[in-house]
């Protein structure tokens, strides 16, 4: 996926996920994907509680 945003001449690629899933967030910081910011109680769970999203992305090289 990350050769067609090159392809397509993007500079970066954005990523949300959820806060409490540490094995994705580990797997996209292994991938060279970084924190950038999060969002507070950005969804509404079917209890009522709400998730924090991290806002991640991945700078593409332009070499």
């Amino acid at each position: 996926m990350i050769k067609f945003e090159e392809k397509l001449g993007f500079l970066e690629v954005p990523l949300n996920v959820q806060e409490r899933n540490q094995a994705a967030r580990a797997l996209y910081e292994k991938m060279g994907f970084s924190y950038e910011g999060r969002q507070e109680k950005a969804i509404q769970l079917w209890d009522g509680r709400y998730e924090t999203v991290l806002l991640m992305g991945l700078v593409l090289d332009r070499e």
